[in-house]
């Protein structure tokens, strides 16, 4: 038998980015500043997985809110992440 070594997931949902504008920059904020420390730490996680209603109603400056708010930081902190 192999021994692996174990995959670190973060699973995020339901953003609803457009619901409330400041709650959701607080949110990536804190979420960001967390995977941070993490990564710092040598524990960060290998996959970020996002499921659910990222947008609100879909429009296109919600989508791109996340985009450049949370998707392109996390993407630096974590390189492997597409966006």
């Amino acid at each position: 038998m192999t021994n692996h070594p174990p995959i670190c997931l973060l699973h995020l949902s339901d953003f609803h980015v457009g619901k409330d504008d400041h709650g959701h920059k607080v949110l990536f904020r804190h979420l960001l500043d967390h995977i941070r420390e993490r990564v710092a730490a040598n524990t960060g996680p290998d996959l970020v997985m996002i499921t659910g209603d990222i947008a609100q109603s879909g429009v296109s400056g919600q989508c791109e809110s996340i985009k450049t708010g949370f998707l392109a930081p996390l993407g630096k902190l974590i390189p492997a992440v597409p966006i």
